[in-house]
């Protein structure tokens, strides 16, 4: 039995593995000239939660621990705020305004838009 330290511990190691392989994939796939690898694991992260907060929300039968490990270990570490900042800093400091203005809207309201699509399609399947 983990503690909740420990579920924490667990998933957040698993969620920042996940967000190291989705960001470089991204990035051999489609380049370093747009973060496409942050906008993705915030995007897909959102979409999860959503989905599994659905889901989950009227008959989790799980305990805290799992909650934490999902939530606050996995999903916390998966999707990044901190990369986002800092990849819009450096964005601002080039006078990339263009790139900056659409990595703004598409982390923030892409991210809005995936959680409420997973809250949506949970809400379907349970």
């Amino acid at each position: 039995m983990l503690t909740p330290y420990g579920a924490v511990a667990l998933g957040g190691a698993l969620g920042a593995i996940c967000r190291y392989v989705t960001k470089t994939g991204a990035q051999t796939f489609w380049g370093i000239y747009f973060p496409y690898g942050t906008l993705i694991v915030n995007s897909l992260g959102s979409f999860i939660g959503g989905l599994l907060l659905a889901v989950l929300s009227d008959r989790w039968s799980g305990t805290e621990g799992a909650r934490l490990f999902i939530f606050s270990g996995f999903l916390g570490a998966y999707t990044t705020f901190s990369s986002f900042a800092m990849e819009s800093l450096l964005m601002f400091e080039k006078h990339q305004w263009f790139k900056l203005c659409m990595n703004v809207l598409a982390n923030n309201v892409g991210a809005l838009f995936m959680v409420y699509l997973g809250w949506q399609l949970g809400k379907y399947i349970r």
